[in-house]
């Protein structure tokens, strides 16, 4: 019986934080593409993920996320060709 109250108690310090932040499953679902894109996963999935009909829809919003995709690519583009053997 001491189990269910400390759950009931924190389940209503769980809704009240969600109250207090204005938190809305939209946020979790923004924060999720925002995170999938940085984490490099290809634009085409995450707007297969998200049901966007088309992917300007999804590149639209998420493209604040774009500027850290071209440094990760240059990145690994520079990581490519530095060790590849240099031509004479």
């Amino acid at each position: 019986m001491g189990a269910v109250l400390i759950i009931v108690d924190v389940e209503s310090i769980f809704i009240s934080n969600l109250i207090i932040l204005n938190f809305h499953f939209h946020d979790l679902r923004h924060s999720g593409a925002t995170m999938l894109l940085d984490m490099g996963v290809h634009p085409k999935i995450v707007q297969e993920r998200l049901g966007h009909h088309d992917i300007g829809t999804t590149m639209d919003i998420y493209s604040h996320v774009l500027p850290s995709m071209q440094e990760g690519a240059i990145k690994q583009l520079n990581s490519l060709l530095g060790s590849q053997p240099k031509q004479p």
